[in-house]
């Protein structure tokens, strides 16, 4: 009797346990840049993988946060969506993840950086009772070109000079030809 309850016990003592299991979180690239000018109002997308290093379940969820402090612009969260925004992966599996994001009309130009974030969620997603856990994210970086200048009316203040040199010059040359008033410039030397 003793030694079954032995085997026993090293039975449950040598068989892998779920209390050691474990849940990770990483992602790649580690950074995105290089691309083109972002227009307003343009939706792009980049992909990120997100992948579960450890030996358990879990569910993961996206975001994307400013990074502030840093020399580029803060990005607004509300530009970015995922697909999907929250999953499930198995130990060693990883998700492909589609990133969009939108500037919106009206925005500054100049550079700028967003965290795209991976947490690790402890408990239900959809819940109130989860519980973020570790979270890695990848540096994306983006510019908006500056809108051109305007004038009142809202044309481009070079559009605007243009047409009022073109205008101006249009007006003098109808004035002169109807004054009747002709212009002559001789030479010094061709004077008697």
């Amino acid at each position: 009797m003793v030694s079954m309850a032995i085997a026993a016990l090293l039975t449950v003592a040598g068989s892998p346990s779920t209390a050691l299991a474990q849940a990770g979180v990483g992602i790649d690239p580690g950074e995105i840049a290089g691309l083109p000018p972002i227009e307003a109002d343009t939706p792009i997308t980049v992909a990120v993988v997100v992948r579960n290093p450890g030996t358990a379940s879990a569910s993961y969820q996206m975001l994307a946060q400013p990074l502030n402090g840093e020399p580029e612009l803060p990005i607004e969260p509300v530009w970015f969506g995922f697909e999907p925004a929250i999953f499930e992966l198995d130990g060693g599996a990883a998700q492909e993840v589609q990133v969009t994001f939108t500037v919106p009309d009206g925005t500054d130009g100049g550079d700028y950086l967003a965290l795209v974030t991976a947490q690790l969620v402890l408990g239900e997603p959809a819940t109130s009772g989860a519980q973020v856990g570790a979270a890695v994210a990848t540096k994306l970086y983006f510019s908006v070109p500056s809108a051109p200048e305007s004038s009142s009316s809202g044309i481009p203040t070079g559009l605007a000079v243009a047409v009022a040199i073109i205008a101006t010059c249009a007006v003098g040359f109808v004035l002169y030809r109807r004054s009747g008033v002709r212009l002559s410039v001789t030479r010094s030397s061709d004077r008697p």
